[in-house]
Formats: C-alpha cells, sequence, structure tokens
C-alpha cells in the first residue's frame, strides 16, 4: 500500500473533497472512486473507511490511529468493514454475493459507530446483482457507507453510479511516472521515459509492463511488419496469434501446476483435520488461485488490444502530421510513417473502432483468443472493396 502522503500529493482534488466533505458533516452514502489504476484509489477507500469507524477522528479526513478500532482497522480484523470482490473464473460480482452482503448490514453495528462496505472493481457487478444491490443504495440503513471502486468507469452500471457522487482521480503526471518508473521498478532511463509514456500515468499499467517491454516492443513492431504486409500477411497472422496463444496456455499451464503443488502442501499440512474442514480449506485455496491465474491472461489479453490501439493511434497521428514526440512508439518512427501513407484515415478510424467492438468479450469472455485475434488482424489488412464481415474474417482464418 501507498502511504497517503504520497496519495495526497498524487491526488489533491480526490483527497480534497472527501476531507471536505467530512468536515462539512456532507457525506454522501454512497461513493465511487474512478481511476486510471493503482494511482491511490485503494488507499483512500482504506483510509475514509477507518475514519468512519474510528472512535476518536480528527477533523477531515483524519483518524486517531490508537483506538481499538483502529487498531482492528490496522491488522485487517474490524468486523463493521466488508469487502466485495469478483469471484470464479469470469471475475464477477454474484447476486449471491450482494445478498450476503445484504444480510450482514441487517445486523446492528458491532462497534456501534458505522458499517462500511468497500466494493473492488464495481463494474464487474452483474445486473441482477446490481438490481439487488440498489435496493439497499437507494433505503440505506444509519451510518452505512459504500465505498465502490473501478477504473471501468464506463462499464458501470447506469443505475449505481446515478445513486453515487462520482470522484474521479487523475493519471500521474510525467514526473511522478517517471519516479514510479525509475525508483519503484528500477528501470533505466530509456526504459523508464518509455514505460512512462506508454502507461499514461496509469500505475496499474506500468506495473504490469514492467517486466516485459522488449517483449513488447517486439510484438509491436511485428504488428506494424502485418499491417504493412496488408493482403499478404495472413501467414504472418496467423503465427503471431498462435504465438500469443501458446504464451499464454503455457502461463495456464504453469498456474495449474502451482495450484496443484499448494493443494498438495496445504493437503499435507491438514492431514489430521476434519474431512469436511479439509476440502472446504482446499477448495477455498484452489478459488482463489484460479482467480489469480484467471487475472493474469485477462491482463494478457487486454494488453494486446491496447497495444493494437496505441499503434493505430500513432499511425494516425502521422497521418495528421502531428509532431513526432507525441508518437507513443517513437521507437518506431519509420514504419509508422510508412502506414499512414499505406491506410486511408476512414481505415484508421474504422480498425479503432472495431478493436473496440472486439475488446470487452474478448478479454473477458470465454472466446478463442488466438481465433478472435486473427479475425480481427485479418479483417484490419483487408482493402476497402474487398472487406467481409468479422465472423467471415474469422472463419477464414482456417481454426
Amino acid at each position: 500500500m501507498l502511504d497517503i502522503e504520497t496519495v495526497k500529493k498524487w491526488q489533491p482534488q480526490a483527497f480534497q473533497a472527501l476531507d471536505s466533505a467530512l468536515k462539512n458533516s456532507h457525506l454522501p452514502h454512497a461513493i465511487v472512486l474512478i481511476s486510471p489504476g493503482e494511482v491511490g484509489e485503494a488507499e483512500l477507500a482504506e483510509a475514509l473507511a477507518t475514519r468512519l469507524v474510528c472512535s476518536d477522528p480528527g477533523e477531515g479526513l483524519v483518524s486517531c490511529g490508537k483506538c481499538e478500532n483502529c487498531h482492528l482497522r490496522g491488522i485487517g480484523t474490524h468486523p463493521d468493514v466488508y469487502y466485495v470482490r469478483p469471484e470464479g473464473r469470469i471475475r464477477a460480482i454474484s447476486p449471491e454475493t450482494i445478498g450476503g452482503m445484504m444480510t450482514s448490514l441487517q445486523t446492528k453495528s458491532l462497534k456501534g459507530i458505522a458499517k462500511v462496505v468497500i466494493i473492488e472493481q464495481a463494474e464487474a457487478l452483474s445486473k441482477e446483482s446490481a438490481n439487488k444491490f440498489l435496493k439497499t443504495l437507494e433505503e440505506p440503513s444509519s451510518k452505512t457507507y459504500f465505498i465502490l471502486l473501478t477504473s471501468r468507469g464506463e462499464r458501470l452500471i447506469p443505475t449505481i453510479r446515478s445513486r453515487c457522487q462520482t470522484i474521479r482521480l487523475a493519471p500521474l503526471g510525467k514526473e511522478d511516472m517517471l519516479k514510479v518508473c525509475r525508483e519503484e521498478l528500477k528501470l533505466t532511463v530509456p526504459a523508464a521515459e518509455f514505460l512512462a509514456r506508454i502507461s499514461r500515468g496509469r500505475r496499474a499499467k506500468a506495473l504490469q509492463m514492467a517486466g516485459s517491454l522488449g517483449e513488447y516492443q517486439k510484438d509491436a513492431a511485428d504488428i506494424l511488419e502485418i499491417y504493412s504486409l496488408r493482403e499478404r500477411a495472413l501467414p504472418a497472422i496467423r503465427e503471431f496469434s498462435l504465438a500469443k496463444h501458446r504464451a499464454m496456455k503455457e502461463i495456464k499451464d504453469q498456474g495449474d501446476e502451482e495450484i496443484a503443488k499448494a493443494k498438495k502442501k496445504l493437503s499435507d499440512e491438514l492431514k489430521d483435520a476434519d474431512p469436511n474442514v479439509k476440502k472446504v480449506e482446499l477448495q477455498k485455496l484452489e478459488d482463489a488461485m484460479i482467480i489469480a491465474n484467471a487475472e493474469i491472461l485477462q491482463d494478457m489479453r487486454a494488453a494486446v488490444y491496447e497495444m493494437l490501439t496505441d499503434l493505430w493511434r500513432d499511425v494516425w497521428l502521422m497521418k495528421r502530421n502531428a509532431p513526432e514526440q507525441e508518437a507513443l512508439h517513437s521507437f518506431l518512427l519509420p514504419q509508422l510513417k510508412r502506414l499512414s501513407s499505406l491506410y486511408s484515415e476512414d481505415e484508421i478510424v474504422r480498425n479503432v473502432s472495431e478493436i473496440d467492438l472486439v475488446r470487452g468479450p474478448a478479454v473477458f469472455l470465454s472466446m478463442q483468443f488466438d481465433v478472435v485475434l486473427q479475425g480481427l488482424l485479418a479483417r484490419h489488412i483487408a482493402p476497402p472493396e474487398g472487406r467481409v464481415l468479422l465472423r467471415d474474417a474469422i472463419k477464414a482464418t482456417g481454426l
């Protein structure tokens, strides 16, 4: 976790909004923090939750840090602070999870001050879950507060968002992002400058990419080469897509091996435990590790589609004769300029739109990644007069 002073420096407006609401006794019962990703949203939520259950708070967003409630918050065992998180392979917040949370809120506050619910990745609320949650939002119990966190505000169900006060967290500035890359991630100056540029102030993105910058740069160069070949690129498209699929399968297989080893170790440790208890604990371990592995694979799929979008963004900039330093992939300027002469403005815009169309389902649903990616790339390179429906382009890959 980041220290709160760093968060205040990074997010002065968000911090001030919460601080002023508390000082003026105008804190709403439901707040949604919309963030670019790991730029202080979790720390603000934790600080607010601690302040709300503190026995002797100061003014604004200040907790005493000495009372029993602050101690329980510090060790993560406060009975009146609840967490709701996505679960399962598709990373959804289920109606059952919301139902359990609502049942807990119906009981009296155990410490007699307030109840706080922190909902992580709130965009993962399904329609059914959201409808169930709405009943609680519309008629909240006294001294009950909800803090929703999301980095995908546009995916948050409108009826939920309309009942919350929205506070937007800003991307990190260039100097702060460079500091993260140099000091936190220990990157060289050239690598730090590239990562700071490509992550665009999103600390979560920088953390995700830090260990694979070389692979990213190679993939970007390979994609531009594919686009430059146009109708002759189908073999290269197939190989690129299958290579990404193989990399993801390798990570999944490694994850499965780690799950098996962890379950065996826990099973040995619980050899004398009650069989039912042992079964429950093993299932909990497996579920948690499956979720962690699923998130890694989702991040990998999302990164590919974001790279495609960013590359077309750079091609567009070159098409419009923008300053070269504005390109995210400045190390590929000759290739970007060549593509800007090969593709029309309409084609560039259309290709970006089609990435947006495919991205969500391809990242979060059970779609065969390599097949979808091949179909998308095949459609991108097709000349305007020969374009086919996306589903036909996927079929044309031969898989």
